[in-house]
């Protein structure tokens, strides 16, 4: 028989990542305050990151995904 080509592991990944990009865009629709003051830290903590030689990245970067990750999952709480 025909295989359904809209199943499997790679269709998961793209729907769970557009599931979040959507969630992500609704959210700054309706908090862009809190929203923008969070890129403008993440802004300012790159740009001084990057001041001694780009090594600063190697602590900010880790951190900034950890505490995006967190944020996010209590994004996803509060949305449902």
């Amino acid at each position: 028989g025909k295989k359904n080509h809209r199943s499997g592991p790679k269709t998961e990944f793209f729907n769970t990542i557009v599931t979040a990009m959507i969630a992500s865009f609704s959210y700054v629709q309706k908090h862009p305050v809190p929203m923008i003051v969070w890129a403008v830290f993440i802004a300012v903590l790159t740009f001084a990151a990057l001041v001694p030689l780009f090594i600063g990245l190697f602590l900010v970067l880790p951190w900034l995904g950890h505490s995006t990750w967190h944020l996010y999952s209590m994004l996803i709480v509060e949305e449902a």
